[in-house]
C-alpha cells in the first residue's frame, strides 16, 4: 500500500529540500506538490526532484486550505490510495514514519484523521504547540512516556483537535466530509475542519508511535507588526466563530461580535489607527457577507464532499 503525501509550498526554500528529500526517498510515498506562486527559490528546488507524482506551479497564491483541497482532489480522483498525508513544507518524515503507519493501520480504521507526534528539530522534544493540545485533552501520559516508554501507550488516542502540520486522512471519509473551507485563506482552516469533523461524528486522534519533525522554529512569530499575515489570521479568527456549525448561527454571530468589539477597544486604547480601521472594515464585511457565510455553513453540514470538486 502506497501513501500519497501532499505538500503545499509557499516561499519555503529554507525547509523545502529536506522536506521533499524525506518523502522522495521513502518507497511507500507518492509525492504531490502545489506551489502557491512562491517568489523565492522554491520552484527550482521542486523542479530538481524527479520523484514527483503530481506538481502544480500556480500563477497565484490561492491559500493554504484551497491548495490542499486541490491536491487531495487529485489524489482521490486517481483512485489509487486509501490514505493521504498532509505535510507542511517546514516538516519532514523520519525513516520509519510511513512504515510504522502501515504496520499499525488496523488500529486506525475508526479514525478519519490520524496525527503523528510532531517533534522539535533535535527530535528530543514534542512540539510545544502539540504538547499544549495534548495537555488540554488530559493525555499527559503521552508526554510523560516520551521518548523511552512509548511502548506502554495505546496505538491511538481520540482528540478534538491536533495541529495540521501532519495529518493522515482516510480518503473514504474525506469523500463524504470534504476538506478545508476556502473562506479561510491563512490559518484556522484546520480548526474549522475539526468542528465539522465533530459535528458529523467522525473521529480525530493522535498516535504516539509515529512521528515527523516540525521545524517551525525558524519562522518569525506572528505579531500585529506582521501586518499582511496578521490581517489574514485575524480575519480567520472572526470567520471561525461564524462558521462553527456545532452551534446555532446567532451564537456564532454573538461570539464574532464580542471578539471584534474587544479588538476595537484595544485598537483605540493603543492608538492603533490601522488596527481600528481593519476591525471596522471586518465588521462591515461580515454584515454584507451574511448570505455567503450561511451558504458555507450549509455546505459544511452536508456529507457530499464539501469544498472538493470530485465530480469534475
Amino acid at each position: 500500500m502506497k501513501i500519497a503525501v501532499a505538500v503545499v509550498v509557499y516561499n519555503g526554500e529554507k525547509w523545502l529540500k529536506r522536506c521533499l528529500t524525506s518523502i522522495a526517498k521513502d518507497p511507500l510515498a507518492d509525492l504531490f506538490i502545489w506551489n502557491n506562486n512562491s517568489t523565492d527559490g522554491s520552484r527550482d528546488i521542486i523542479d530538481g526532484f524527479k520523484e514527483v507524482s503530481f506538481v502544480v506551479h500556480s500563477s497565484s497564491n490561492i491559500g493554504f486550505g484551497k491548495a490542499n483541497n486541490r491536491l487531495v482532489e487529485k489524489v482521490i480522483q486517481s483512485n489509487q490510495y486509501e490514505y493521504c498525508l498532509l505535510l507542511n513544507q517546514d516538516a519532514f518524515l523520519l525513516s520509519n514514519t510511513l512504515t510504522t503507519f502501515k504496520e499499525r493501520l488496523n488500529a486506525f480504521q475508526k479514525y478519519t484523521v490520524i496525527c503523528p507526534l510532531h517533534l522539535s528539530p533535535d527530535q528530543k522534544h514534542i512540539d510545544d504547540d502539540l504538547s499544549r493540545y495534548i495537555n488540554n485533552e488530559n493525555l499527559h501520559a503521552i508526554i510523560d512516556h516520551f521518548p523511552n516508554k512509548l511502548n506502554k501507550l495505546e496505538n491511538i488516542y481520540p482528540m478534538k483537535f491536533t495541529l495540521a502540520a501532519a495529518w493522515f486522512l482516510k480518503l473514504a471519509d474525506i469523500k463524504k466530509l470534504g476538506l478545508f473551507d476556502p473562506i479561510f485563506f491563512y490559518t484556522a482552516e484546520d480548526n474549522d475542519f475539526a468542528h465539522r469533523l465533530s459535528y458529523h461524528q467522525f473521529k480525530m486522534g493522535i498516535t504516539p508511535h509515529i512521528a515527523i519533525v516540525h521545524d517551525k522554529y525558524k519562522r518569525p512569530r506572528l505579531l500585529p507588526s506582521n501586518i499582511p499575515k496578521y490581517r489574514h489570521s485575524h480575519h480567520s479568527d472572526v470567520y471561525l466563530r461564524l462558521k462553527d456549525i456545532r452551534y446555532p448561527y446567532f451564537k456564532g454571530w454573538l461570539a464574532a461580535l464580542v471578539y471584534l468589539i474587544v479588538h476595537l477597544i484595544q485598537s483605540i486604547l493603543n492608538f492603533q489607527g490601522w488596527r481600528l480601521k481593519m476591525n471596522l472594515k471586518l465588521l462591515i464585511q461580515i454584515i454584507f457577507q451574511h448570505s455567503s457565510v450561511l451558504n458555507h455553513r450549509k455546505k459544511s453540514k452536508e456529507l457530499n464532499g464539501a469544498f472538493l470538486n470530485l465530480n469534475e
